[in-house]
């Protein structure tokens, strides 16, 4: 039992190791409206003086696209959902093997399978919490309208968006 508990944690440590190194920077996920009404979407790469740089997520290529050719741009946020079930998974999991391990002392089964699922649960909930912060809200987004607006106010939204970038200046 204890080599079990030995594995579960092991995999659960080396899992989040990532986490604790640092966050993987990945652009986030947006769509521009070009004047002409095209669409394109994509991870914004890198924002330049006079154009963004986008990976298009549909044949993974590099779109340039001139400030003076999006009517409208819209950043996605990443959900929430992800990170909680994720959490609740690998918390159920070790809370489950913990709650098994503090209940082999316990002669009645009853009671050791209470203490079991008790452990899973409050794992689960703890795993949860931990995954839900580390996301933002389901469905949310950002809107930049560049049609009709002045230099000025496009470098203040130009400056915005870069913190979005995966390559920023």
């Amino acid at each position: 039992m204890r080599i079990i508990f030995a594995i579960v944690l092991f995999l659960n440590t080396t899992a989040s190791l990532p986490a604790f190194l640092g966050p993987h920077k990945q652009g986030a996920y947006i769509e521009v409206q070009k004047q002409d009404g095209a669409i394109i979407k994509g991870e914004l790469l890198a924002v330049r003086r006079n154009m963004i740089i986008i990976q298009v997520s549909s044949y993974g290529s590099y779109e340039f696209i001139d400030l003076s050719d999006i009517a409208l741009l819209q950043i996605q946020k990443k959900s929430r959902l992800l990170g909680a079930s994720l959490g609740f998974l690998r918390g159920s999991i070790t809370g489950t093997v913990i709650g098994d391990l503090s209940a082999t002392s316990i002669s009645h089964r009853t009671k050791k399978r209470t203490i079991t699922i008790m452990g899973g649960a409050v794992g689960g909930l703890i795993g949860a919490l931990f995954g839900h912060s580390k996301g933002t809200p389901v469905n949310k987004s950002e809107t930049y309208i560049f049609k009709g607006k002045s230099q000025v106010e496009i470098s203040a939204i130009l400056s915005e968006i870069n913190s979005k970038a995966r390559i920023r200046d």
